[in-house]
Parts: structure tokens; sequence; C-alpha cells
């Protein structure tokens, strides 16, 4: 698993809660929230586009939203130095210096298995 496949798991997982304590409404899968590298011009470490597709459902626009989500996403999460919104509905986030020692530990710790999807179907070309 990969930093942003964690994320996207932790996210679904939050707003699925989200949803069971009835604050949040979703569509009907989760397919197409991504969690992604933000454009090079925002100093953050990863962005989501969760806001934009939980709009719809909930009637709300992507930004308003956006404001409703980053408060129970940074309060879910230790590691979040900062998180912010950007037009038009994109969640922006940085972590806190200690969670890329952390993360880099963890690295070292598992050697070349770090990362490796062992749930995937090899294809042997030979």
């Amino acid at each position: 698993m990969n930093i942003f496949e964690i994320y996207l798991k932790q996210i679904k997982e939050l707003i699925i809660k989200l949803n069971k304590d009835s604050l949040i409404l979703l569509p009907e899968n989760l397919n197409s929230i991504i969690v992604d590298v933000p454009p090079k011009h925002y100093d953050y470490d990863i962005s989501t586009n969760l806001a934009m597709v939980l709009s719809k459902p909930n009637k709300k626009s992507p930004l308003v939203l956006g404001e409703y989500l980053i408060n129970f996403i940074k309060s879910d999460d230790k590691n979040i130095d900062t998180i912010t919104l950007a037009k038009p509905g994109f969640i922006n986030i940085k972590f806190k210096n200690i969670f890329w020692n952390n993360f880099l530990k963890e690295m070292l710790t598992q050697g070349e298995t770090y990362g490796v999807n062992f749930n995937e179907k090899k294809i042997s070309t030979l």
C-alpha cells in the first residue's frame, strides 16, 4: 500500500462513519473519490476530490461541503498539520514532520516489500 491508498481508505472509512451518524449522504458508490498529488503550485502533500464527489447527493456546493468535511478530517487524524480547501472543491492536506519521519522509518523497516501489493495477480510474459 502507498500513502495515497492509505489515505483513500481512511477517508472512505470516515465518510462511511459520518453517513452512519446521519451527518452526510453518500453516492451509490465511492469509486470516484481519489487521493492524489496536488498541483505543483500548492505546498501540500496530498489532495482529494471528496467534497466534489459528495456535493451532489448532499445538495451543497463543493466549497460549502468541503469546509464542513475538513473539520472532521482534521479532528480524525493527528498527523495533519494543515488542511485547506481550494476551488472548485479540492481538499489539500499537509502532514506534520513527525508523520514523514515515522513514514520513512516504516519504509526502511519493510525494505523491498514496502508498497508491494501482494493481492495483485502477476502475469508472466514468458
